[in-house]
C-alpha cells in the first residue's frame, strides 16, 4: 500500500471514530438530560414550613402590623387569631389575602449518580410502586444503617447530636420578635403596653430612638466595672387579654398552625440577630440565659477581640476581621444544637460545643431568667441599637407530637431513610408508624424552592 493510501485509510479510520464518539457523548448527554429533568410542583401542605408553605391565609396585625402567615391544613376553631410577635388577639382573616403554596423545582436526576445527603429537601412516593401518587416532601435527616433518636426537641444520630449547617438553620428558623412592629397602635391598649426591650433598672444611660436604642456611657464610665444592659422581655402572647404581656420563656408555638390546642414546651436553641454600630473604645456583650450557666460573648472595641464565655469561664476566643466594628452590621448570637453561634452579617465565625454540664433552665428562679433570654451590654463605649429580632429552631417532636423523648427501634436498613418535616406538630413523616422509613426505590428527587 502506498504512503497515500494508508494516510487516506488511517484519516477514514479518524473520521468513522470521531462520528461515533460524537454518538456516544449525544447519547449520554441526551440520557443524563432526561435524568436531571426538572419539574415543578405546588406545595399543598404546611408539613415543611417555614422552609416551604402550602395554601395559606397572609395576615397582618391590627396593632402592631406584623405579618404572617396562617395555613390552611386544618380549618380555624375560631374566627380570631393571636399575633405570634405582640400577642393582640383581635385579628381575624376576613381581610387576609388567600395564598396558593409555594412553587418548587424538581431535580429528578439528583441521586442518579450520588446518594441523598442529610439535610437535603427530597421528593418521594408514598408508596414504593413507581406508579404511585401523590409524592411528599420531606428533609432527609437519618441515612442507611444509621438510629435516628429525639431528645430536648433535638435530633440524634447514632447518640450524637446533629449539628445543623448554618445556612440550613437559616432556612428553618421560626420569627420569635421582631423589634420593627411595636404594638402600640391599637387604642385598645389602655394602658399603653410596656416596651419589649428595657434597660435594667431603667438606666438613663440608654435612650429609646425611633424604635432603636442608643446608649452614652456616663460621665464616669472610665472606672466602670460592670456593663449597662438592654434586657428583652418575651411576652407569653395569650389570647387571654390580661395574659398577653405575663413574660414568659420562648415555648415552641408556631402561628401557621392553627387547629386544635397541644402542649407548648420550652425552646433553648435561640439566636439573637441586632443591628450594631460601635464608636468610641470600651465593651459591648451579648448574654443568653435559655441555658444555665448563661452565655456570653464579649467583644472590645476598636480591636474587634471576641471571647465567648460560659458564665465566668472562656469557651473561646478570636479576633474579628480587620474593620468588622467600623460602621453598621448585623451581630448574630446564641445557641443552636449545644453549640454557641456566632455571626457576623450574616457569615458564620465559629460555633464552639457547649460544655456537658450546661442544662436548659428548670428551677424556678432559672425559668424567670427564660423570661428575660437576651440582653445586650455596653461599657465605656457609644453603641447604637437598630433592628432586633428573635428568631428560634425546629423543636422537633415524638410520633404523638408531644415533648417526650423517642428513639427508633433498631438502625435503618442498608436501602432506607429516614426523612422529618420543618415543621413537626403538623408533618407526617418517619416518625410515624403509617410512613417509617422511606426505601431507596421511592425517592424521586432533590426539591428545591422556585425564586419568585
Amino acid at each position: 500500500m502506498s504512503t497515500q493510501a494508508a494516510l487516506n485509510a488511517k484519516r477514514r479510520r479518524l473520521f468513522l471514530m470521531g462520528v461515533l464518539l460524537g454518538m456516544a457523548v449525544g447519547l449520554l448527554t441526551a440520557f443524563q438530560g432526561t435524568a436531571t429533568r426538572h419539574r415543578t410542583a405546588r406545595v399543598v401542605s404546611g408539613s415543611m414550613a417555614p422552609t416551604l408553605y402550602g395554601p395559606h391565609w397572609k395576615n397582618t396585625c391590627r396593632d402592631c402590623e406584623f405579618p404572617w402567615r396562617v395555613g390552611q391544613d386544618i380549618a380555624p376553631d375560631g374566627e380570631r387569631f393571636v399575633c405570634p410577635n405582640c400577642g393582640y388577639a383581635q385579628n381575624d382573616l376576613q381581610d387576609a389575602g388567600v395564598q396558593r403554596g409555594q412553587q418548587t423545582d424538581l431535580h429528578s436526576g439528583s441521586y442518579w449518580n450520588r446518594p441523598p445527603q442529610r439535610g437535603e429537601m427530597v421528593a418521594f412516593r408514598k408508596s414504593a410502586q413507581k406508579s404511585a401518587t401523590p409524592w411528599a416532601v420531606k428533609r432527609m435527616v437519618g441515612l442507611p444503617g444509621e438510629q435516628v433518636s429525639i431528645q430536648g426537641g433535638d435530633v440524634y444520630i447514632n447518640g450524637a447530636i446533629w449539628k445543623k449547617p448554618w445556612p440550613l438553620f437559616e432556612r428553618q428558623a421560626v420569627l420569635v420578635h421582631d423589634s420593627r412592629f411595636s404594638p402600640q397602635l391599637h387604642p385598645a391598649n389602655r394602658p399603653p403596653l410596656p416596651l419589649r426591650w428595657r434597660p435594667r433598672n431603667d438606666d438613663p444611660s440608654w435612650r429609646f430612638e425611633h424604635d432603636g436604642y442608643q446608649y452614652a456611657p456616663p460621665a464616669d464610665a472610665e472606672n466602670a466595672s460592670e456593663f449597662d444592659w438592654l434586657v428583652y422581655h418575651h411576652w407569653l402572647c395569650s389570647e387571654i387579654p390580661q395574659l398577653r404581656t405575663k413574660e414568659a420563656a420562648i415555648l415552641d408555638g408556631f402561628a401557621y398552625n392553627v387547629g386544635p390546642a397541644r402542649q407548648l414546651q420550652p425552646v433553648t436553641d435561640v439566636v439573637l440577630e441586632c443591628e450594631l454600630t460601635v464608636q468610641g473604645e470600651g465593651e459591648i456583650a451579648l448574654e443568653l440565659r435559655t441555658v444555665n450557666p448563661g452565655l456570653t460573648c464579649k467583644i472590645t472595641a476598636p480591636a474587634g477581640q471576641v471571647t465567648l464565655l460560659v458564665e465566668s469561664t472562656p469557651l473561646k476566643a478570636f479576633r474579628l476581621p480587620a474593620g468588622s466594628l467600623i460602621g453598621r452590621h448585623i451581630f448574630t448570637f446564641g445557641l443552636l444544637d449545644r453549640q454557641a453561634v456566632l455571626a457576623l452579617d450574616g457569615v458564620l465565625l465559629c460555633s464552639p460545643d457547649l460544655p456537658e454540664a450546661s442544662q436548659p433552665m428548670k428551677s424556678l428562679q432559672s425559668k424567670m431568667l427564660a423570661a428575660e433570654p437576651f440582653q445586650i451590654g455596653a461599657r465605656r463605649v457609644t453603641l447604637v441599637v437598630g433592628r432586633r429580632r428573635i428568631l428560634r429552631d425546629v423543636y422537633y417532636l415524638d410520633p404523638l407530637r408531644l415533648g417526650r423523648d423517642w428513639s427508633m427501634q433498631t438502625p435503618l436498613r442498608d436501602d432506607a431513610f429516614f426523612v422529618l418535616g420543618d415543621n413537626p406538630p403538623l408533618s407526617i413523616d418517619s416518625r410515624q408508624p403509617n410512613v417509617g422509613p422511606i426505601h431507596r426505590q421511592q425517592i424521586v428527587g432533590q426539591v428545591h424552592l422556585l425564586p419568585r
